[in-house]
């Protein structure tokens, strides 16, 4: 219900002649009619191609026209279309001959509208705006930041300190001469 999601069904015989029928019920209700009969079931639709589960039985169906349970249906030769509000719950779509019988071919085309994707669309849109003017901001916080303190330092606050490299002294031995004075001796 929250998705206020309108379905579109178009259905066409196989054959201009071909009298079809589409209708939309309570998955339950379409189980009940359903129940003793043979029908394909679309399990999976991957790219557009269904995949079927085949369901066996012996029995005949009522024509889908004499049934009550329908939330909407349309039938006749030719294309029908039909037009859904969905609601909560388990539903199934059904499409068939319209006197019931068996082996049914049909084109279906499956369309879906909501009210909710302008709205979602645009609060998507804000809200990433949003977390990058955040982003811009932090970044231009941090560089200003950054350069303040490079700048009371007066060098990158990145960089270590250069120093110089150690001066090498010839090493140096003393010795006492005999007048009492010290004098360097060169030893090497």
């Amino acid at each position: 219900d929250w998705l206020d999601l309108d379905l579109r069904l178009r259905v066409d015989g196989a054959a201009a002649s071909d009298d079809v029928f589409v209708g939309i019920a309570r998955s339950a209700d379409v189980e009940r009619y359903l129940t003793a009969t043979s029908f394909s079931e679309v399990v999976q639709l991957d790219d557009r191609t269904p995949t079927y589960r085949e369901v066996t039985g012996n029995s005949s169906i009522d024509p889908p026209n004499d049934q009550d349970f329908w939330a909407v249906s349309a039938s006749g030769p030719g294309e029908q279309e039909l037009t859904w509000t969905a609601r909560g719950g388990r539903w199934s779509v059904v499409v068939m001959n319209t006197d019931g019988s068996p082996v049914v071919a049909a084109d279906v085309e499956v369309g879906a509208k909501s009210d909710l994707v302008t709205p979602f669309a645009i609060f998507l849109l804000v809200t990433g705006g949003v977390i990058m003017a955040a982003g811009v901001v932090m970044i231009v916080v941090g560089l200003r930041g950054r350069r303040s303190s490079e700048h009371d330092s007066g060098r990158p606050s990145s960089s270590p300190t250069p120093q110089a490299p150690p001066i090498p002294q010839a090493p140096e031995s003393w010795s006492a001469p005999s007048d009492g004075e010290r004098h360097p001796t060169p030893v090497g």
